[in-house]
Parts: C-alpha cells; sequence; structure tokens
C-alpha cells in the first residue's frame, strides 16, 4: 500500500511502461482510422474494458488497487499516450479547488509528469468554465491545444499534449477527481467509443474511491 501523502491523500504513482508503437512524430497531423482498424480498436477495448472491470470488482472494499497496471492496460488498449487520475481538493479558507496528479501510465516515448512539481495542487477553477460545467455535470471533456487559451493552454504546451479528454470521478456528493487521457503525437479526434471507455473506466474509479480503494 502506497504512503499516505499529506492532507491525507496516497502517494502519487507513475508506471512508465513500453507502450504500443508511436505512430509518425509528434505535430499536427491528425489520427484518421480506416473503418476496419476503428472497429477492431473498438472491440479491443471493449475487451479490455471488461477485464478491468473485472479485476476491480474483485478488490475488496478498503484495500488499494493497483492501479498504474490498470492505467497501462486501458492506455495501450485505446493507444495513447498517458493515463492518469487527478484528484481534488478545496481550500478551506479561498474554498477554491486544487487538483493533484496521483496515478499516470506513459508511453515510453513521451515525458510522465507524475513528478511534475506543477501537478500538486494545479489550480483547477483557472480551467475553462466550461471543462469545470461539464465535469461537475458527471459530463467528459475533450480539448485541443490549439482552441484552448490561458492556464490550459499553458500546460498542454509544457506537456507537449495535443488534444486530450477528461471524464469525472464522482463519489455521491459530487466531484471526486478526474481521469484523462493525453494524446501527444499528432492531433486526435477522440471516438465516441473512446470517450466511452473513459468514461466508463472513470465512473467505475468513482464506486473505488466510494469504497476507498484509491
Amino acid at each position: 500500500m502506497a504512503e499516505r501523502r499529506k492532507r491525507n491523500e496516497p502517494k502519487r504513482q507513475q508506471s512508465s511502461n513500453p507502450g504500443p508503437s508511436s505512430q509518425g512524430r509528434r505535430g499536427t497531423v491528425e489520427t484518421t482510422a480506416r473503418p476496419s482498424e476503428a472497429t477492431g480498436r473498438e472491440a479491443a477495448m471493449l475487451r479490455v474494458l471488461c477485464d478491468v472491470l473485472s479485476r476491480m470488482s474483485r478488490t475488496p472494499a478498503g484495500k488499494p488497487l493497483d492501479v498504474n497496471p490498470l492505467l497501462r492496460t486501458v492506455g495501450e488498449a485505446v493507444d495513447t499516450d498517458r493515463v492518469y487520475i487527478f484528484r481534488l481538493r478545496i481550500d478551506e479558507n479561498t474554498n477554491r479547488r486544487y487538483a493533484t496528479l496521483l496515478y499516470e501510465w506513459s508511453h515510453k516515448n513521451v515525458t510522465p509528469q507524475i513528478d511534475n512539481p506543477e501537478m500538486t495542487d494545479a489550480p483547477f477553477d483557472e480551467m475553462p468554465v466550461e471543462v469545470i460545467r461539464k465535469l461537475g455535470n458527471g459530463e467528459s471533456v475533450v480539448m485541443f491545444r490549439d482552441e484552448v487559451e490561458g492556464f490550459a493552454r499553458e500546460q498542454m504546451d509544457k506537456q507537449e499534449i495535443q488534444s486530450l479528454i477528461f471524464a469525472p470521478i464522482r463519489l455521491e456528493h459530487g466531484l471526486w477527481g478526474f481521469a484523462g487521457f493525453d494524446h501527444c503525437r499528432e492531433v486526435r479526434h477522440w471516438t465516441e467509443a473512446e470517450r466511452d471507455t473513459l468514461t466508463t473506466f472513470a465512473g467505475a474509479l468513482g464506486i473505488a474511491a466510494n469504497c476507498n480503494q484509491l
């Protein structure tokens, strides 16, 4: 079991195992899969998601999940560059929300962010208003580097992210945090199946958080 961090948060964990081969150099070339490729990927994602959910369901309540292997499995199935989990906290004095990166899997060709100090207590309320609204309403969010400004653009530039997707991790009383995919090789337009994969995974993580498994 990972040691608890300050504010009773679990120690952040990172896995940087070799993933699928990078498809091209980073840039602004958009990913467009042929129909047969998309169908095969969607079938693989469904199989992996069923396996991940089964593994999670077998972990007793109160026992921490072995999260990083789950992130790697999902990341390789989706063929993306990073998969991660952020947890939110509210400052009691200012009522502002801050996000801390707790777990991460990254492809071997991108820089891990788990030890980046800017990923501890990042100012969540500086994210675009629409992003905050959608996550609060239980919706997934897609962002493209060239379409955002301010804090979000600054962080995407620093982390070489071309496009990303967030999905909320919810408790019974509200937003616990969010899970995400980063794509750094090129601009990627996420399919409905890929969004559904992350949303379902994040929903399962919410159940785990309710059971004190994160």
